[in-house]
């Protein structure tokens, strides 16, 4: 027996409603999209089959609601074990700073994972240009120790160039080259389809509202400092226990189900590198590029030289030859310098050892330096004051300085200040100058240190 029996066997007097006319929901949806709300439609679906025959309104709406809900179904997709590999920026900005600097700055944050297992990695990025993006898919390669048949990226134009109509998409020529080196195919999600990333997107939710709590309220961090963050989280979120998994772990299922299915990594990684472009040697012996300049030895000063950039570092060839190689630098304005491509008398200027240099002066300049060596001041600061040590010969002369240092050291003063000051005023003297001197004989208004003896009140009784 139906429900409908079952009802009118136990309840044969109940009002029956099969004379109700039920509306066609396709075109009362068409009429709700023209603007119209639910009680307009149901007034005019009232009008069109009388009250007699019409649902009333909550039963109208009751109805419609359950329509609704067929209208979008998910499809539920069932991925092949080490077939894919689903990336995505997160719309979170990281805010952080360079190693070297306290201005802050957005990093961004990129996510890969496997759909099959679900296993996730974090990496922070400093853009979303080509090189970082390269560099976090190489990451996640490395991460997972194999790769799969393909890769599902965004529609970012450090991978997608294009998406003509009817026609396979059109890809960055530098991420074309990685996905050559490691053998990937590339089938970049549908503009406007973030589900067909779904793994990808619901990783982003999850780990940018993680990184949002560890980084509320703390101080800026470095971009060094940031990945190992993101580091920790993504193995909290791998070895976590999955609803619904029997007790596995993202972790535990791709050990178990999906590693064995990637293929082999190559044996070298992919050199990101971009366009080589020409540079003069300036008269400097630095070569500009992207705001910073790098050296190279000083006999190529006016010469036409070829960078050659990379991802962690750059590449200058003269005639064809490697002239130097320094790591990247990422910030702005930089002089990175070999010590090895200065001429000898910039090196005696920028790099002159203290204690090297004081040994050509005399025993009591050593024990000053050796003082100096001991207080505990800044880089800079250091620099600074070693520069203004090693000029005080140069402006007063180098039997002077000799005889400053030796008075120093007799008075057991042996801050370079108090040589200074003996240069200046001219009381430097000499060993001689000290050998007869008479202790000073104390003025009526001296009193000197018995006047400010404690007398015991003991004693004086």
């Amino acid at each position: 027996m139906t429900d409908a029996d079952l009802r009118a066997m136990f309840k044969p007097n109940a009002k029956q409603s099969e004379h109700l006319i039920e509306p066609d929901w396709q075109e009362e949806l068409a009429f709700m999209k023209k603007g119209f709300t639910r009680l307009d439609a149901h007034q005019k679906y009232v009008d069109r089959v009388g009250e007699a025959n019409a649902l009333k309104y909550r039963s109208y709406c009751e109805r419609f609601s359950k329509f609704e809900k067929t209208l979008h179904p998910i499809l539920r997709l069932q991925y092949a074990p080490g077939f894919e590999m689903q990336t995505d920026f997160a719309g979170y900005k990281v805010p952080g700073r360079n190693n070297s600097s306290s201005e802050i700055v957005y990093f961004k944050l990129f996510v890969a994972v496997l759909p099959f297992s679900r296993l996730g990695f974090l990496f922070i990025t400093r853009s979303e240009n080509t090189d970082d993006h390269i560099e976090a898919n190489i990451k996640a390669l490395e991460y997972f120790g194999g790769a799969p048949i393909i890769t599902r990226p965004d529609n970012l134009k450090a991978a997608v160039i294009s998406r003509p109509k009817y026609k396979a998409p059109r890809l960055n020529q530098k991420y074309q080259e990685f996905l050559d080196h490691y053998g990937l195919g590339c089938d970049p999600a549908r503009p406007g389809q973030a589900t067909d990333k779904s793994q990808a997107e619901s990783l982003v939710k999850i780990s940018q509202r993680l990184l949002r709590l560890r980084l509320h309220d703390s101080p800026p961090k470095t971009i060094t400092e940031l990945r190992k963050i993101a580091s920790e989280l993504n193995e909290q979120i791998n070895n976590r226990p999955l609803r619904r998994a029997a007790g596995h772990s993202r972790r535990t299922l791709f050990d178990a189900e999906e590693k064995s299915h990637l293929r082999t990594l190559p044996d070298s990684p992919f050199e990101i590198s971009d366009t080589t472009v020409n540079r003069l040697v300036h008269r400097d012996y630095h070569v500009e590029y992207k705001g910073n300049f790098y050296s190279v030895p000083y006999k190529h000063i006016g010469q036409k030289a070829s960078v050659r950039p990379r991802q962690a570092s750059i590449e200058i060839y003269i005639n064809g030859k490697v002239a130097a190689i320094h790591s990247r630098s990422y910030e702005c304005n930089k002089y990175i310098t070999i010590s090895s491509h200065r001429p000898e008398n910039h090196s005696a200027m920028v790099e002159v050892d203290l204690h090297d240099w004081a040994s050509k002066f005399s025993p009591a300049c050593v024990e000053l330096v050796e003082y100096e060596a001991s207080a505990d001041y800044p880089k800079r600061k250091r620099l600074a004051r070693e520069k203004w040590i090693q000029s005080l010969p140069r402006q007063h002369g180098r039997a002077r300085f000799l005889n400053a240092c030796e008075r120093a050291v007799r008075l057991n003063d042996y801050r370079f200040e108090h040589v200074e000051n003996a240069l200046r005023r001219g009381i430097e003297g000499s060993l001689s100058d000290y050998s007869d001197v008479e202790p000073l004989n104390p003025r009526r208004n001296v009193r000197g240190g018995g006047y400010y003896q404690k007398k015991d009140p003991r004693n004086e009784a």
